[in-house]
């Protein structure tokens, strides 16, 4: 089952949030954003330091707890795409890139009145991705 989706931009802000929970949004957003996104920009940090060779991408991809996992997919042009799941699920970084490639890239980049780092406002982009999601937690 996935809780949450996010995308962020390489400098912490967050495009796009997605609750697949049902829960009642949270008063503040923006507080917990900032700490996910400061959490894996650490995490990668950590990553690219102990590893013996020099790596421009980190092999960071995700992590568990009790909770949840968090899953996490960072392109080329420095996107961060973020799904917290189920604990039990298995790695999502095939579903991750397949989501950029494919509904990303289709309902946002191609998109001629979306604004590069703005927040993406696409009713069709969250429907397609919302009916994906919905079909990992089968």
């Amino acid at each position: 089952m996935v809780y949450e989706f996010y995308i962020f931009n390489n400098v912490g802000n967050c495009l796009f949030y997605l609750n697949l929970r049902g829960t009642t949004p949270e008063k503040n957003p923006q507080d917990k954003q900032k700490l996910i996104f400061g959490m894996m920009h650490t995490m990668k940090s950590m990553c690219r330091k102990f590893s013996p060779q020099p790596i421009s991408v980190s092999p960071f991809t995700s992590y568990v707890t009790d909770a949840y996992k968090l899953h996490i997919l960072e392109t080329s042009s420095g996107l961060n795409f973020v799904m917290f799941t189920h604990p039990d699920m298995m790695d999502q970084t095939h579903s991750l890139k397949w989501i950029y490639s494919t509904i990303y890239c289709t309902f946002v980049i191609r998109n001629p009145f979306y604004e590069p780092k703005k927040p993406i406002t696409s009713v069709v982009f969250k429907q397609k991705l919302e009916e994906y999601l919905l079909t990992l937690a089968r």
